[in-house]
């Protein structure tokens, strides 16, 4: 019994440290990261700015960019554990002129990920002088 005792008081300790119990009024508990929003800005014939912000509800957060077909991870970063917006960026390069991408982001912490919707932009070409964005 005496180490059933200790073990449940390092179980309980381990959890309130990673914020999965919080006690009292007003405390809130740390849960997946919030989604705020994804664009995608300076587009130009072979390049786009992917532009995402999360919150990380209080946990370690890494984030990311997906390109649609793609498995890669594109920007891979820690967006820290605060609890209020963070916004981040990709500068991605080597896209098809005059080709419509689709991309979204992920923020995952220790208690689930989140992703962004599907996004779209149209890289430039010759014929078409101004870029769009749509969501």
């Amino acid at each position: 019994m005496k180490k059933f005792k200790k073990f449940a008081k390092n179980l309980l300790g381990v959890a309130f440290s990673l914020g999965l119990f919080a006690l009292g009024a007003g405390v809130a508990m740390a849960t997946t990261p919030s989604y705020i929003n994804v664009s995608a800005t300076n587009i130009t014939q072979t390049s786009a700015t992917l532009n995402a912000t999360f919150n990380p509800n209080s946990l370690n957060t890494n984030a990311w960019f997906e390109l649609q077909g793609s498995s890669t991870q594109y920007g891979y970063q820690n967006i820290g554990s605060g609890n209020s917006p963070v916004s981040y960026t990709y500068n991605i390069t080597g896209l098809s002129a005059g080709t419509t991408h689709s991309f979204r982001s992920v923020a995952t912490n220790a208690t689930g990920t989140t992703f962004s919707p599907w996004t779209s932009f149209t890289t430039l070409n010759n014929n078409n002088p101004a870029p769009s964005a749509t969501i």
